[in-house]
């Protein structure tokens, strides 16, 4: 055998083992896109899932806060009832009616003072129902 024809075979032999080595080399590539996507898909479902958890935590932190003003509320309200140090029915019409007022008038603020911590959580937001996201 001459020396072109090794190096002919020694070139035909590497170019084969070249191919191989592309051939591995992209079911490699292949493998490692598979796991990349799937691991894409799997932090955004991660993400959805921490943003949902979230967005419910809000909302029954602000259910929570409604609850608790509007049960002080109905304890004040049953409570102006139960005044028995009056016995003028005139009088005692006027301070509850007085009293009825204050009681209002502190739902009132605390509502207003609940919608203004939303909003300034969530400056973007100026609805009650507004969720803040991460």
């Amino acid at each position: 055998m001459s020396i072109a024809e090794q190096s002919r075979a020694t070139l035909s032999e590497l170019g084969e083992e070249l191919l191989t080595l592309t051939q591995t080399a992209r079911q490699h590539s292949d493998h490692i896109t598979e796991v990349t996507e799937k691991m894409h898909s799997l932090t955004q479902e991660g993400v959805m899932a921490m943003q949902f958890e979230d967005i419910v935590t809000q909302m029954m932190g602000r259910i929570s806060q409604r609850t608790l003003n509007v049960g002080e509320y109905m304890h004040a309200f049953l409570n102006l009832h139960h005044d028995q140090g009056q016995t003028d029915g005139l009088q005692r019409f006027r301070q509850r009616s007085q009293r009825l007022i204050e009681l209002l008038v502190n739902s009132h603020v605390k509502a207003d003072a609940l919608r203004a911590h939303s909003i300034t959580k969530s400056p973007a937001g100026n609805d009650d129902g507004d969720i803040e996201l991460f």
